[in-house]
């Protein structure tokens, strides 16, 4: 594999990265939320917040449509499907990962960091 090669692979975007739209449900009276909301803090990730305890709609949309009550729950609004993911560490793991790929564009694509 030539050096153009390594770098395009590299630089592809990820799987819907650029389509994506994440939304954090959560209470804040809850501790596994705050594990998540501090990884956002701490690696200045910027997303939707949904508060459960603030608004009832938000509340019934988790249920409709994640399946259940859980928080904190990670919407993943794709391409034609959603994703919840419920786990807080399945969460934080997530939003690294997105992250990294996001720096990793930026990077390849010459934008500032």
């Amino acid at each position: 594999m030539n050096k153009v090669t390594k770098v395009a692979k590299k630089c592809a975007p990820s799987f819907n990265q650029k389509r994506q739209k994440l939304s954090l449900y959560y209470r804040p009276s809850c501790p596994y939320c705050h594990y998540v909301l501090g990884a956002l803090k701490a690696y200045n990730i910027n997303l939707e917040l949904r508060n459960i305890t603030d608004s009832a709609e938000y509340e019934t949309e988790l249920i409709k449509h994640g399946g259940k009550r859980q928080v904190p729950c990670l919407l993943v609004r794709g391409e034609g499907t959603d994703k919840w993911l419920y786990e807080s560490q399945d969460i934080v793991d997530f939003l690294l990962l997105t992250n990294k790929r996001v720096a990793a564009d930026s990077q390849c694509s010459g934008e500032a960091k």
